[in-house]
């Protein structure tokens, strides 16, 4: 475990403790940072900056150790992939009609790749991925599958490449290094190039209400964004035109009841009930507290 601080004000600036962490490392594998899992409840030691109100966790695991996790880490969740993808696709459709061009683009984290079909459907000539998880590229189509790199985002990968578009879904909370990684996006975008997240709104209403009972505090989230931090580290690292949007998920009563904080025992006996119903797969649209951001090199 190593020290963290505000990723916006920098080390020595004083935090309040908001939740003791709550784990030991004999907690800690590969399927504790799996996308999409049954949350477990179990988190770092969160606290938040007096100064600018960031969130984050403090002490945490060192990046070369979350590697290894997230090399390592399962691939469990094909059957919420189609409703991701129709989520993303419609919010990357109405992104793509602000791009002065569609030539390349980068997505950060591309499990299967299946947003990479959606961005060729919407078309952009060139596409690119970035996945640490080797399971989850195993399982990319063919058509998209070469265009994966597998990894972290870094530099020199591509050399000769600026993108017109870099997405990251569900990427940006789970970072150690925000900062580096905000470098690395403004190097790989072309000058009037654009940068679309989405992730956690640690200010949304489920998160107000639940507290740590809510599902996104969470080991695998270093750091918790609202609007206004998100802005203040975005500005920091030399991004403007910041637009903000609520995210609408629409997944399963299966998906939804899984993410829900109870207890093991009685979410296995209301999956039990949503089967015997055979409403498992009915799809419920929620607004449950994810945003999106967009912003302009």
């Amino acid at each position: 475990m190593i020290e963290n601080s505000c990723a916006i004000c920098g080390p020595g600036i004083h935090f309040k403790i908001l939740y003791a962490q709550n784990f030991g490392l004999k907690n800690v594998d590969s399927e504790l940072f799996s996308a999409r899992k049954r949350p477990k409840g179990l988190h770092y030691q969160v606290v938040q900056c007096r100064q600018c109100g960031l969130v984050f966790s403090n002490p945490i695991f060192s990046q070369s150790a979350l590697e290894n996790i997230y090399r390592e880490s399962s691939f469990s969740y094909e059957e919420d992939l189609e409703s991701a993808k129709e989520t993303y696709q419609k919010i990357l459709k109405r992104v793509c009609r602000r791009l002065p061009q569609k030539e390349a683009f980068l997505e950060i984290g591309c499990s299967n790749g299946f947003t990479l079909e959606s961005a060729r459907e919407l078309g952009f000539r060139e596409i690119y991925g970035i996945e640490p998880n080797q399971e989850a590229v195993k399982h990319a189509n063919e058509t998209v599958r070469n265009f994966i790199q597998g990894g972290i985002l870094k530099e020199g990968l591509y050399p000769e490449k600026k993108f017109d578009l870099i997405c990251a879904f569900h990427v940006f909370d789970h970072l150690s290094d925000p900062n580096e990684f905000l470098t690395l996006c403004r190097h790989y975008l072309k000058e009037d190039g654009y940068l679309l997240f989405i992730h956690h709104n640690v200010k949304a209403f489920p998160a107000k209400l639940l507290r740590d009972r809510c599902p996104i505090i969470d080991v695998v989230h270093p750091y918790l964004y609202d609007k206004t931090t998100q802005r203040k580290i975005l500005e920091k690292n030399h991004f403007y035109k910041i637009k903000f949007f609520n995210v609408y998920d629409c997944y399963s009563l299966n998906y939804w009841m899984k993410l829900f904080p109870l207890s093991e025992r009685w979410k296995e006996i209301f999956l039990q009930f949503l089967r015997a119903l055979k409403i498992e797969r009915f799809k419920i649209k929620l607004p449950v507290g994810n945003m999106g951001v967009f912003a302009q090199k």
